[in-house]
């Protein structure tokens, strides 16, 4: 009887030490697929993941023949407040701003930071008036934000409502991308 029950607590002993080891490495591989996917330090999508979700969501939205709205918001300013105030000031005020800006947008939705000071957000079914709207109290939002915060940054944002597809997500980014420029040559601090 002994070699019974021993046997039997060894081999539950094993399953119960693989069933632990398995869920460690599911949640380390979940760990590394996050981390993958998204910018450590605002936990906003990083940009290769964002273009592959803004792919798929081009193509539904050609078939379906719905319009999307592709935004792009630089931070005014942010070299000169990072510099003044330090690295960590400047981390905060980017988290913030992902902060805010997931706080106007709709789950549906997606936000990237592609580099630096540079946010993308991508407006799923959305139309021009309609992003129009969500936009201005976007932009209204951030500023609100520095000024709680007393950060003199303001924000440049290129918007481009999109009917039909463009040949590719950079080929959408890199046109918003100029609207946004086309902002900040005109005196910043619009959209």
């Amino acid at each position: 009887p002994f070699a019974g029950i021993w046997n039997t607590l060894i081999r539950f002993g094993f399953y119960a030490v693989v069933t632990i080891l398995l869920t460690e490495l599911r949640h380390a591989l979940e760990e590394e697929r996050l981390l993958a996917n998204t910018d450590p330090l605002t936990g906003a999508l990083n940009r290769r993941s964002f273009n592959e979700i803004a792919e798929k969501k081009m193509i539904h939205a050609e078939v379906n023949r719905r319009p999307y709205t592709m935004v792009y918001i630089d931070l005014d300013n942010f070299k000169t407040v990072n510099d003044a105030l330090g690295h960590a000031t400047g981390d905060l005020v980017l988290q913030t701003v992902v902060d805010a800006i997931h706080a106007q947008i709709r789950n549906t939705d997606f936000l990237a930071r592609p580099g630096g000071d540079e946010f993308a957000v991508l407006l799923t079914d959305l139309d021009q008036n309609h992003a129009k709207i969500i936009v201005q109290r976007l932009h209204s939002s951030l500023l609100e934000k520095m000024t709680e915060n007393e950060w003199e940054i303001t924000f440049s944002i290129g918007v481009l409502t999109v009917l039909s597809m463009p040949e590719s997500v950079d080929k959408l980014v890199n046109m918003t991308d100029a609207l946004m420029y086309e902002v900040k040559g005109k005196g910043k601090d619009a959209v």
